[in-house]
């Protein structure tokens, strides 16, 4: 399974026969990282940086749950900085499973509280699988149950595993 963590920033883990995958220098499931053109997915997927945006565009000094929500009002700044969330999202959980195979990928974090983001990921990688390889495995996405205490819970299970 690979999970990925979306709040202030991203991160993620990769479930290997129930165990955390560690990668060679520590870095397995640090999504965050990964290279979306010129900025990291941590700047462009999480809640926050989509505030950022916003705010720098508008003046506004708004969260990411409102811009989420004004893009439902046809706001075109929410409605654009949304979609690069979504897209940036999308596009990494779909080079995840085309590079791993996992048979679940697992969304935790402050953005796993909300329920359009399951719908609104599916269409973007259904978007993203027609232009690339339409034949491509389809992820099966699911949210987090433990939501915003996924991580904290993850890096407890983990230094059990671990010590």
């Amino acid at each position: 399974m690979a999970f990925f963590v979306i709040g202030t920033g991203s991160g993620g883990a990769i479930i290997i026969n129930q165990k955390v995958w560690h990668g060679a220098h520590l870095f397995g499931g640090e999504f965050g990282y990964m290279g979306m053109d010129t900025k990291s997915l941590s700047e462009l997927a999480s809640p926050v940086a989509m505030a950022n945006r916003y705010n720098e565009r508008t003046g506004k000094k708004l969260d990411g749950k409102t811009v989420f929500a004004l893009a439902d009002e046809d706001d075109p700044v929410a409605s654009d900085e949304r979609q690069t969330l979504i897209h940036s999202l999308a596009l990494a959980i779909y080079n995840v499973q085309q590079s791993f195979d996992p048979e679940k990928i697992v969304i935790g974090g402050g953005i796993s509280n909300n329920p359009k983001l399951i719908p609104l990921l599916n269409q973007e990688i259904d978007h993203i699988r027609n232009q690339v390889n339409p034949s491509s495995i389809k992820p099966e996405i699911v949210l987090c149950s433990l939501k915003s205490d996924a991580n904290l819970r993850g890096a407890v299970a983990d230094f059990e595993q671990t010590r």
